[in-house]
C-alpha cells in the first residue's frame, strides 16, 4: 500500500459507519500511525462511504496529494 501512495492519494476511513478515524492510539504494523507514515490520507470524521465519494470527486477535479490531505483535514 505504501507504493500505491507515493503515486496517488489513498485514504483510509473507519468502516463503523460513525466516529473519527484514529491518528495517534496505534503502532503496529496496519495501524493508523502506521499508514500515516505509509503516506496514507486519514478520513478523519468521515465513513468510509462518505470518504470514497469525497476522493473520487477530488481526484476528477485532478486534486493532488496535497489538496486531498487539505479536504479531509476540513472533517
Amino acid at each position: 500500500m505504501a507504493g500505491l501512495a507515493e503515486r496517488i492519494p489513498v485514504v483510509f476511513a473507519s468502516r463503523t459507519g460513525a466516529g473519527e478515524t484514529l491518528r495517534a492510539s496505534y503502532a503496529y504494523p496496519g495501524g493508523e500511525i502506521d499508514l500515516i507514515r505509509r503516506g496514507l490520507i486519514p478520513a478523519n470524521g468521515l465513513d468510509a462511504r462518505k470518504a470514497r465519494i469525497a476522493l473520487q470527486l477530488a481526484l476528477s477535479n485532478r486534486a493532488g496529494r496535497a489538496e486531498v490531505r487539505a479536504l479531509f483535514d476540513c472533517f
